[in-house]
Order: C-alpha cells, then sequence, then structure tokens
C-alpha cells in the first residue's frame, strides 16, 4: 500500500502484484446522472488501461471512446486509488492504479463494443452498483465536490453527513415486524407467486434500518439455480432502498451461482411493473388467471387493488445474471403478488 493513495480489495498473502496503471471517468449528463458501463463481469465506470505513451487522462478519454462510443470534456482530476484484482483471463495478479478524472457529456461518436452497455444511475446507484470499490470511492468524491453526496453512501466512504442506514439480515427477532408489515402490503403473510405458498417469516431476507428503525424489507427464495424476490418493501420513498436491498439479493444469487433473479407482480400493480420495465428487468410472461389460482392456495388475496383494478393476472419478470444489469434507480413501495 502506498502512503496516501486509498487501496481497495484484498492482497493475497505472498503473491507478486503487476502494476496496471490507467484513467477513469465521472461522467454526469444533464440530469446529474453518472455514466456506468454494463458489461458480463458487472458494473464499471468508462476507462482502463494506458498505453504506451498515454497519460491517464489520455488513456480515459480514449476507453470511453472505444467502449461505448461516448465523447467527454474533462474538468478535473478527482484522485488516485489503486485496486487488488486477480486477472483470471490472464492468471496474473494487478495492482490497479486509478486516476480518476470528473467529465462531462459532449456527444457521441463511433465506437463501442457489443457487450459493453452504457446506462445512467444515480450516484447513489453507482456507488451501490459498481463492482470495484475504487470507482465507488472515486463517484462519491465527485459527489462530495459537487455537494450533493446523499449521506446513505457518503458514509460508507468516511463522510461526515450520514442517513444511518444499515442493511443487515432478517433475524429471528424481526419476525413481528416483519409478519405485520407483509401483512399490511399482501393481506396476510402469505405470499404466493407462481402455485407457491411462501410465509414471509419463514424466508431469508435483508432490512434496512434507519437510526434502528425499519424501513425497508427483502425477502428471497433459492431453488434450482435460481432466485426468487418474493417481497420487495420501500416504506420510504426516494431513500436509495430498492437500490441497496436488490444489490444486495443479488450479490446472494451470484454467491449461489444462481443464472438469474426473477419475481412476479400483479397485473394492478402499476408501480412495480413500471419500475421494473423501465429500469431493465425483463417481462418474460404473462400468466394470465394466476391470482385466481393463488386465491385456492391464499383465499385472502383482494379481489382488486388500491387503484381499484382488478388483480386477475401475475406478471414475471427476470434479470438473467451475467447480463445487461438492472437499474433500480425508481423506488416501487412494493413488489409481490398476493
Amino acid at each position: 500500500m502506498v502512503e496516501g493513495i486509498p487501496e481497495f480489495g484484498s492482497a493475497v498473502p505472498g503473491a507478486d502484484y503487476v502494476s496496471r496503471p490507467g484513467g477513469y471517468l465521472v461522467v454526469r449528463n444533464s440530469r446529474g446522472e453518472i455514466a456506468v458501463l454494463s458489461t458480463p463481469q458487472g458494473f464499471f465506470l468508462p476507462g482502463g488501461g494506458q498505453e504506451n505513451g498515454e497519460s491517464p487522462a489520455q488513456a480515459a478519454v480514449r476507453e470511453a471512446a472505444e467502449e461505448c462510443g461516448m465523447r467527454v470534456r474533462l474538468k478535473e482530476m478527482l484522485g488516485t486509488a489503486d485496486e487488488l484484482v486477480f486477472a483470471a483471463s490472464e492468471a496474473t495478479y494487478c495492482r490497479k492504479r486509478c486516476v480518476f478524472f470528473s467529465a462531462e457529456l459532449v456527444g457521441y461518436g463511433e465506437g463501442g463494443q457489443d457487450d459493453h452497455q452504457l446506462m445512467w444511475m444515480t450516484a447513489e446507484e453507482a456507488i451501490a452498483r459498481l463492482r470495484h470499490k475504487s470507482q465507488a470511492w472515486a463517484v462519491a468524491e465527485a459527489s462530495r465536490r459537487l455537494s450533493v453526496a446523499a449521506g446513505s453512501f457518503a458514509s460508507s466512504f468516511g463522510g461526515a453527513n450520514t442517513m444511518s442506514l444499515k442493511i443487515r439480515p432478517v433475524a429471528a427477532e424481526d419476525g413481528p415486524w416483519l409478519s405485520r408489515v407483509v401483512s399490511e402490503a399482501f393481506a396476510s403473510p402469505r405470499i404466493v407467486s407462481r402455485g407457491v405458498l411462501h410465509i414471509a417469516t419463514d424466508l431469508p431476507g435483508f432490512l434496512a434500518e434507519k437510526d434502528g428503525r425499519p424501513i425497508g424489507l427483502l425477502l428471497y427464495a433459492i431453488a434450482a439455480h435460481e432466485c426468487e424476490i418474493v417481497v420487495l418493501l420501500s416504506l420510504q420513498e426516494r431513500t436509495g432502498l430498492a437500490t441497496h436491498l436488490l444489490a444486495r439479493a443479488e450479490q446472494v444469487a451470484r454467491e449461489a451461482g444462481c443464472r438469474r433473479l426473477w419475481l412476479v407482480t400483479t397485473n394492478d400493480n402499476l408501480p412495480a411493473v413500471a419500475f421494473y420495465e423501465a429500469r431493465g428487468w425483463r417481462q418474460v410472461a404473462v400468466h394470465r388467471g394466476a391470482v385466481a389460482e393463488a386465491r385456492r392456495l391464499k383465499p385472502e388475496i383482494p379481489e382488486f387493488g388500491t387503484n381499484g383494478l382488478p388483480k386477475e393476472d401475475e406478471i414475471e419478470f427476470e434479470f438473467a445474471l451475467g447480463g445487461q444489469p438492472p437499474n433500480h434507480s425508481m423506488q416501487p413501495t412494493a413488489s409481490g403478488r398476493g
């Protein structure tokens, strides 16, 4: 570790690390969103390694054009950080010396790689989703300089402003609260999806707390290399809860070797439908009349949603892990079927 340069990643004892200098960009559009590249390996900032004779700034600008055709104007250097990684394709341990720059988008030109898709995320979402923590650190630093750093992520990197957001696994003592909030959202702690009856208090999941008070919940079920999001509840709007909870679920799914994340919601839940459609999840099926079948297992499913629409169909969404990542910058209040 070099004094004064933050280091991310865990060093493997006895491993020889090869230095890989490069330049990377924190690019904002007119809405203040951050440019993030979706690749089969995860989410990354535009940029890459330096070629012979290049400066970090030149490498960052060139890589952005090559990766996604983006043309940018550099504004300022944000800082330097090291990321310790293992390059499996080269069987090499690398110390990526990353120099970060803020930049603004000026247009698009030729270029782009088939497996690199440009996405725009809020700063909070980018920090939650970026694979390399050095890049998350750079986004937090850029946001701090613009005085828009949200406490929920600034505190993760030493910021003084904090909303005291904590996400932890659901514990047995959470049962009474969990049962109550799920019942309020879904008429009982019993959840039916695709003909399977789940008991909320029996499922693993994550609970979001602010200042020690629970404000969000995600419950999931893993089977046959698939991870179903059974319940997603955000009790406070526009606080980034869905972003953090879904990111945690994806991490669990990847670690379990799952092929996809998936969920179903009902046709009356228009906010959830719009959320997933707009943010990258793929609608793969409409199971017509499925809610009537679900009522055989759970008679308490109401006939109508809160908006007056009849509950009739289950709509299935999925995100194939290793493919295009979902964008969770909008906040559904509840995702589930009944």
